[in-house]
């Protein structure tokens, strides 16, 4: 599933989770995000789940939860969906680099 709002804003909206940069600049090789999650009764994307930035030793995004949330199996395949379409972009964004 492609997030709602691919490319139009520097964040990614799913339906129960809201993944937005709030680290980022052209100087900089990796971005850090802020991850919400969506609040049905007050309809908005208000609940701070944790955020989501490069892990050098292992060469990847990873998400970092805050202690003691909780996740439905719906909320988790947002975030692995997330993480899977930031890091493939990360790498093709690498290969364009190093293209001669």
């Amino acid at each position: 599933m492609e997030p709602k709002n691919k490319g139009k804003t520097l964040g990614y909206k799913y339906p129960h989770i809201h993944c937005v940069v709030v680290d980022w600049s052209f100087a900089k090789k990796t971005n850090r995000y802020t991850v919400m999650g969506y609040d049905k009764e007050l309809k908005k994307y208000n609940t701070f789940l944790g955020e989501v930035k490069w892990k050098p030793t292992w060469r990847m995004y990873c998400f970092y939860p805050i202690d003691e949330s909780f996740w439905s199996s719906s909320c988790l395949k947002n975030m692995v969906e997330f993480l899977e379409l930031i890091n493939k972009e990360h790498k093709e964004k690498k290969s364009h680099t190093l293209a001669p």
